[in-house]
């Protein structure tokens, strides 16, 4: 299943009601400087595989699948 090339507004608008506005990898507060990032770049646009992000780990984390893995490791082996 690839990915087309947006989410759906629906998708975007409950993705950041979700997040209040924060980014979910790096906890910053970002207002309107938000963007809906794809968890798994395979898979669909659906809200399972959205992610709020910050503009700045949105451009420096390339695969955040691996991201998102490698600080629950981190987090759960402290």
């Amino acid at each position: 299943m690839g990915r087309g090339k947006d989410f759906s507004e629906d998708t975007r608008l409950k993705c950041v009601l979700w997040s209040d506005r924060y980014c979910c990898l790096c906890g910053k507060a970002c207002g309107p400087d938000i963007e809906i990032a794809h968890i798994d770049l395979e898979g669909g646009n659906d809200l399972d595989n959205a992610i709020p992000v910050c503009y700045y780990c949105h451009a420096t984390r390339e695969d955040i699948t691996r991201s998102i893995l490698v600080e629950t490791d981190t987090e759960l082996e402290s």
